[in-house]
């Protein structure tokens, strides 16, 4: 593993080219897992105005969780 990492950072310091697409690549995988984490977030907050919800595997039931521990 080691000897990858020493091959991949030699390549990255010998090319500024492979670097400055090494660096776009990072910056734009990071912005999408961006995105993604605040697209998610901003679709359980529009599910939790929601009276009704319809049921999704991907978004939790928040709303009947909180109404369930405020009851106690």
């Amino acid at each position: 593993m080691q000897a990858l990492l020493d091959s991949v950072e030699s390549a990255l310091n010998s090319d500024p080219d492979l670097a400055g697409l090494a660096i776009a690549w990072l910056a734009l995988t990071i912005w999408g897992a961006f995105t993604v984490v605040l697209a998610y977030c901003s679709r359980l907050r529009e599910r939790a105005d929601m009276a009704n919800p319809p049921q999704h595997p991907l978004f939790l039931d928040l709303k009947g969780r909180h109404e369930a521990q405020s009851k106690n």
